[in-house]
């Protein structure tokens, strides 16, 4: 029988895992306020310089902020962006923008019977305003612009804490490769066709049509497809 030698944790690993119970065991949400750096090192034990390393740990993962007159807060338990660090690495990769089309066409996709049960008159409303503003916009920056918008609106109405982490990888990042001409070319596609599309899925939304959101959402992202036969 094959066994899993266990390995020994470093005082600071300790640290690490006591400031992530206390968190959880007594519940702290964002805008709650730490102990004090000495009272907080006195109740796990340990020694301050061993708690600024822990604390550290969780300041790079944005857990953990500062603020004046108050000390150590909770920021927020999940993160914005976990994939801020890496996108440069993931944008030099030999297959990232396959995989990045891949993605986020499954992600929007795969979306819709969930957006149809989430979907309320205000995120209609919001939707409907941001279509309007495209359709008489003739700047390319400012109409690329309210596109995102859309695109993040509508994946917003899920309320799904995880997918809006992922949002700035999936769309914010999409739009700097856009913005920086780093596929050509992005006019391809005339603006008439971009709001007809959006039209489409405005429409399944209002009738709460999952299949027709779906079948809507997979034609509009077609585009990344053959933009990507077009850089090869």
């Amino acid at each position: 029988m094959k066994i899993t030698p266990i390995k020994p944790k470093s005082t600071l690993d300790c640290a690490v895992d006591a400031i992530q119970a206390y968190i959880l065991n007594n519940r702290l949400k964002p805008g709650d306020v730490l102990p004090t750096e000495t009272e907080l090192a006195q109740k796990l034990g340990i020694s301050r310089n061993i708690l600024r390393e822990a604390m550290r740990h969780y300041r790079t993962l944005g857990i953990i902020d500062s603020k004046p007159k108050l000390g150590a807060t909770i920021a927020r338990l999940l993160p914005d962006n976990p994939y801020a660090g890496y996108l440069p690495f993931f944008a030099a990769g030999e297959n990232s923008l396959r995989e990045l089309f891949e993605i986020r066409s499954s992600l929007e996709v795969g979306a819709a019977p969930f957006l149809v049960r989430a979907v309320t008159k205000e995120g209609l409303a919001l939707l409907e305003d941001i279509h309007r503003r495209m359709e008489g916009e003739k700047s390319e920056e400012a109409f690329t612009a309210l596109d995102r918008q859309f695109h993040m609106e509508l994946l917003r109405m899920m309320r799904n804490r995880i997918l809006d982490g992922l949002l700035p990888f999936l769309i914010d990042f999409f739009n700097e490769l856009r913005r920086q001409r780093k596929l050509r070319p992005w006019g391809m596609t005339p603006y008439s066709k971009t709001i007809a599309e959006h039209r489409a899925i405005l429409d399944a939304l209002e009738r709460q049509d999952a299949e027709q959101l779906a079948e809507a959402v997979g034609k509009h992202n077609e585009i990344y497809f053959k933009l990507l036969e077009l850089n090869k």
